[in-house]
């Protein structure tokens, strides 16, 4: 009976200091940013599983175990991603025509991933473009340089260039067409995350 009641004790204080670290970030977590607060709560909850399977061994140890103070934790965490997740939105500002119609794709994507939103508050892609042109075997061949810089308020949070080449037989104008399927294929082939230069946060 010792033995379990050690095992019992060492699985009770790794579950309690889970709880207390969490409690303990959350004046932090509430003055921290929209993208870092769904980043921060995302990896809360991604951490629930491994939570529940120590707290299932803890209840088979001790079955007199009280539940209440585990289970508000584990409604706290999902409740305060299901918020951070409403908050995480993207809206795109284009600075010129050629990066408006360049960032079409990913306000697509964005829109597709439940991330767009055209409010104000929302995080802020500010997308800026320039081009050269040039003519070879009789193709013309647009080189667009994409500029994206992510906000969140007025603090920049992320952002990357994309050299992004179309081809045309028709004209100079006709080779942003290309480019756009091309930065399509982009979004598609590195995902949004990379594309904006932001890191990766991957929650249900």
């Amino acid at each position: 009976m010792g033995n379990f009641s050690l095992l019992y004790n060492a699985y009770k204080n790794e579950l309690d200091q889970i709880i207390s670290h969490y409690n303990a970030l959350q004046s932090a977590f509430k003055k921290s940013k929209r993208y870092e607060r769904y980043q921060k709560s995302c990896q809360e909850k991604l951490g629930l599983p491994a939570f529940n399977r120590k707290l299932s061994v803890a209840k088979i140890l001790n079955p007199e175990i009280i539940l209440r103070t585990f289970q508000a934790y584990e409604n706290k965490v999902n409740h305060q991603f299901r918020i951070a997740k409403k908050q995480l939105n993207f809206n795109i500002q284009p600075t010129d025509k050629s990066s408006k119609v360049l960032s079409e794709p990913l306000s697509t994507a964005l829109a597709k991933a439940e991330l767009w939103n055209k409010k104000s508050q929302s995080l802020a892609i500010k997308a800026s473009s320039s081009v050269r042109f040039n003519k070879t075997s009789g193709f013309y061949i647009g080189r667009y340089l994409l500029d994206l810089k992510v906000y969140d308020g007025k603090q920049l949070i992320g952002g990357k260039q994309h050299g992004i080449k179309g081809a045309s037989l028709q004209n100079n104008a006709a080779t942003q067409t290309q480019a756009v399927k091309k930065f399509t294929q982009l979004i598609e082939k590195e995902g949004l995350w990379n594309v904006l230069g932001l890191q990766e946060v991957s929650c249900k």
